[in-house]
């Protein structure tokens, strides 16, 4: 049989069960596409999936799923018992849901081993809020692909914009909002919490802090995103310092591996060792006459390892 219809088929099967509120189990698909009865086939002889693949093995069916999975078509989710079946997600996003794993640093394949319950180890780890219309503080109700319905609190338009994209996208299949606690300083007597944890539509765990592109080299943010990777090390999940940046989220890494502006890093570099700083009336002045793009000046500090502090419109670089 020719796999692309299989897949077919098996995509307009789960939609049809969906509709009706019924869980794609392995076994019960696999009745369906082979044309038996039984109590839940005999609900879809009408669909257009039914007795398609009359000699369908088991393997064939769970082989043509997972592929599906890869490419981020289906989620796989367990019921309370640990029994698997699959949701199908919006096609139209399968892409991005492809794409948005390439930025993370992720397999497209499930992780093994994790549930949907996992994630609700952790709580959050803030207070209440209460928004108001001068505030960027808030919360938001998000319906996940899956049925469940949360309440997520927010700390900026660019981490409710954060919410929105993946749960829109149908990449997260949960999400808590400052999960852990983790001690910094000296002596261990101060405390960095991320902005999210988030468990994919694939069951991968992802920790996540988000900020504005002009915070996402200061110095104080890299350190703490040292933190948060050591943690997410230790507890094996993957992580990402992400902002938003022409239309689209960029990560720390991508920021990191860019091009590099030789012409705008000789002249930085030559500032810093001649005046000790690079300020950023110097990266004014150097935008005249060279030409660059907001994400050079970032990529370079990382590169060389430089140390930017202060505000955006009054920042300084150091070695």
């Amino acid at each position: 049989m020719a796999q692309n219809t299989l897949e077919y088929f098996t995509l307009i099967l789960m939609m049809d069960m969906m509709k009706k509120g019924v869980r794609c189990y392995i076994t019960s698909m696999l009745t369906i596409l082979k044309g038996k009865q039984g109590p839940v086939a005999d609900q879809f002889k009408d669909s257009h999936a039914y007795k398609k693949f009359v000699t369908l093995t088991r393997d064939e069916l769970v082989h043509t799923l997972e592929s599906l999975h890869v490419e981020g078509i289906v989620s796989r989710m367990y019921s309370p018992s640990k029994k698997i079946y699959y949701i199908k997600l919006m096609t139209v996003y399968a892409d991005l849901r492809v794409w948005f794993n390439r930025i993370f640093g992720i397999p497209n394949e499930n992780s093994e081993g994790l549930d949907e319950n996992l994630i609700k180890g952790y709580i959050p780890q803030r207070s209440p809020v209460n928004s108001d219309t001068f505030s960027e503080k808030g919360t938001i109700e998000i319906e996940l692909f899956h049925g469940l319905t949360k309440t997520i609190q927010y700390e900026s338009s660019l981490e409710k914009m954060f919410i929105d994209d993946m749960n829109h996208y149908e990449y997260i299949k949960d999400i808590i909002e400052q999960p852990m606690m983790i001690s910094r300083g000296k002596n261990k007597d101060k405390s960095y919490t991320p902005d999210f944890l988030i468990q994919t539509y694939h069951d991968h765990q992802i920790l996540i802090e988000i900020k504005p592109l002009n915070e996402m080299t200061t110095y104080s943010v890299l350190k703490n995103y040292d933190l948060l990777k050591n943690y997410a090390y230790e507890h094996n999940m993957a992580h990402g310092l992400i902002t938003f940046h022409k239309k689209q989220w960029i990560t720390l890494s991508e920021i990191e591996n860019r091009k590099t502006n030789i012409e705008l890093e000789t002249y930085v570099l030559s500032r810093i060792d001649k005046y000790n700083e690079f300020k950023n009336i110097d990266y004014e002045e150097a935008k005249k006459s060279i030409k660059c793009k907001d994400l050079d000046i970032h990529h370079i500090i990382l590169k060389n390892k430089l140390k930017k502090k202060g505000k955006w419109d009054n920042f300084y670089i150091t070695r």
